[in-house]
């Protein structure tokens, strides 16, 4: 079985099931957002392009689906078509500026998925990865350490328009891109991976000679349902909802019981069911089928370290829909509708997860990176 994408039908009870080839549900809905408006995600004039908004608003456009990153926001319609703002080099439009509105991505066919990375100027830029109904992958932004998979002789360059990555087979699921290693799901449940992966992020082994792959391989694991990865480490679940995880785990974050890295998969003992997973900041958190929600790794790594080895359950926050995550703060999307976030730096899985929206009928919530430094998160929502 391969990754299927769930959608609740707006002003409706009913679940639908899809797989690859699924464009968009049939009612598009408005987009809201939430945050900073830095380098323009939140589509707003020129005069508000460093403000922080707190209280959600429109974003004047109706999509089928969203994604983000820091700085940028995308939107798809019911017909495949996308559009990004913000840091237009991230989403791979030339011009490198940023928009005050809404620009068509020059795509070729079209598109069901996007998946955003940060587009932080001390990285030298954000970059994005679009699914097309065919399963190609189309890559656009800043392609550091190869990460987007086009080759060796494509290493540090600005993509843009958006290219297919010609050497993968179709692809029904991808990660957000991550320089230390990018995955990709085909429907038969095997993943390929690219990026430096120094730290083990692939899965390939301990060894230099694993070292940046700037185009995808074979990865050492299958039957798949779906991947993730994160700045330094990437998540594998399984059909049967296990999860396996490489890469670094110096402050627990890996959830195996200790606190160094892992260069293959390693399965998580005790955590199963698991439909989703997130990490930053070096700490990961796991949401389950049931809508609960575990975490494990560093509380607050810029202060007093506390290394939580092994993913323990999140109290106060229960039948979560889906989560997002970046430097500054995690958000979980609820069944119910309503959006709850909590700050990295408040005490990590023993914080408190505070309501930010109760805005009804939230069909999808998409969170933007944040950078480590100084700028704050945005975050769009689909009602």
């Amino acid at each position: 079985m391969g990754y299927e994408v769930l959608c609740r039908k707006r002003g409706a009870g009913k679940v639908f099931r899809k797989t690859a080839g699924w464009v968009a549900p049939d009612v598009l809905g408005e987009v809201w957002g939430i945050g900073s408006n830095f380098n323009g995600p939140l589509a707003r004039p020129t005069s508000d392009f460093s403000t922080d908004f707190f209280v959600p608003m429109p974003l004047d456009k109706k999509f089928a689906k969203i994604a983000a990153g820091f700085g940028v926001s995308i939107g798809i319609t019911r017909d495949g078509t996308v559009y990004g703002c913000g840091w237009d080099g991230a989403f791979g439009v030339p011009g490198y500026t940023s928009y005050e509105g809404w620009v068509e991505v020059p795509l070729p066919e079209k598109i069901i998925d996007a998946q955003v990375r940060a587009a932080n100027t001390a990285t030298y830029g954000g970059s994005t990865m679009y699914l097309g109904e065919s399963g190609t992958v189309y890559v656009g932004g800043y392609n550091k350490e190869g990460h987007l998979g086009l080759g060796a002789d494509r290493v540090n360059e600005m993509i843009a328009p958006p290219e297919p990555i010609a050497t993968l087979p179709p692809i029904v699921q991808m990660s957000r891109p991550s320089f230390n290693g990018t995955l990709f799901l085909t429907a038969g449940g095997t993943a390929y991976g690219c990026g430096q992966n120094s730290l083990g992020t692939l899965g390939l082994g301990e060894g230099v000679e694993h070292y940046y792959q700037y185009s995808p391989v074979l990865l050492p694991i299958d039957d798949l349902r779906a991947v993730f990865s994160g700045p330094a480490n990437s998540f594998f679940i399984k059909n049967n909802g296990d999860i396996h995880v490489s890469g670094n785990g110096s402050m627990g974050e890996l959830g195996l019981g200790y606190t160094y890295r892992t260069y293959s998969p390693m399965k998580i003992e005790g955590l199963s069911s698991v439909k989703f997973a997130a990490t930053f900041r070096s700490c990961s958190y796991f949401l389950l089928d049931d809508g609960s929600v575990y975490a494990c790794g560093a509380v607050d790594p810029r202060g007093d370290i506390y290394k939580v080895r092994t993913p323990q359950l999140v109290p106060g926050i229960s039948g979560v829909k889906t989560l997002g995550m970046n430097w500054k703060q995690v958000e979980c999307l609820l069944e119910e509708g309503g959006v709850y976030w909590l700050p990295l730096d408040s005490g990590g899985y023993q914080g408190t997860f505070v309501l930010i929206s109760t805005i009804p009928n939230i069909a999808m919530m998409a969170t933007g990176g944040g950078d480590d430094v100084n700028r704050e998160p945005h975050s769009i929502i689909l009602i």
